[in-house]
């Protein structure tokens, strides 16, 4: 069985929210609702398309121990002898206790998204509500919060660790602990989308993470400590460029 990772970040309180704006404590609440509401969204896609991968991965791993030539479990369907194979299949994933765990955490997000259908006339007042709770919310303000929320997950390492993480050679770094629940935080707050691409761009969840989507130090010599304006989210096209400019 594989080693699945399954990366978890809290969000913001209500005091730490605030403290991060210089406005009002009335208007910094009001923000704080719009700002939930955007990272619950943010978190229930991140984790849902985590347990989405790490299956198809595990999937993959099933065929391949099972000399089995198909890409995805829809295809067990159409294979050769499919009951025998769709039931190893549900007893590989049951033995799983990686996969297992992590669908638990989907599914806990899934309970808390299913709402009951709302009426047209609830939808429109949620809409406008929703619209006074974003007055004066601009880009700079969900770039605040954002970087707020990074910063409260990672505090400064202790001098020792500190230490420990300046000693490792770059390419071990990029495999620590450390860097890779960074990595997983900037893509769950900036949706996977690449920061040079513009707003037209698209995610890249539900694609290759590793080889599309990269984090970009902006600062080198803050490495271990980094902060969230020490790093940049790329796809690869413009990590490139950015290093060959």
């Amino acid at each position: 069985m594989v080693d699945f990772e399954c990366f978890m970040f809290r969000s913001l309180s209500l005091e730490e929210f605030v403290s991060a704006f210089t406005v009002n404590p009335e208007q910094g609440q009001v923000w704080y609702g719009w700002w939930s509401e955007e990272y619950d969204r943010l978190s229930w896609r991140f984790y849902k398309e985590q347990y989405n991968r790490h299956l198809l991965q595990e999937f993959r791993d099933f065929c391949f121990a099972n000399s089995l030539k198909l890409s995805y479990p829809d295809e067990l369907e159409e294979s050769y002898d499919s009951d025998y194979y769709q039931n190893a299949w549900k007893r590989w994933q049951e033995q799983s206790q990686n996969l297992q765990e992590h669908w638990e955490v989907v599914e806990c997000l899934l309970e808390e998204h299913s709402r009951p259908p709302r009426s047209q006339a609830i939808a429109e007042t949620l809409q406008e509500y929703q619209q006074q709770l974003k007055q004066g919310w601009t880009d700079v303000e969900f770039e605040t919060a954002k970087a707020a929320w990074f910063n409260v997950n990672f505090a400064a390492p202790s001098a020792t660790e500190q230490r420990e993480l300046n000693q490792l050679p770059y390419r071990s770094y990029l495999r620590s602990d450390r860097w890779r629940r960074m990595r997983a935080a900037m893509l769950l707050i900036n949706f996977a989308k690449c920061a040079a691409c513009g707003v037209l761009a698209e995610s890249h969840y539900g694609g290759d993470w590793e080889t599309e989507i990269h984090v970009h130090h902006l600062r080198y010599r803050k490495r271990g400590r980094e902060r969230y304006t020490d790093l940049e989210l790329l796809c690869k096209a413009h990590h490139d460029q950015e290093h060959h400019d």
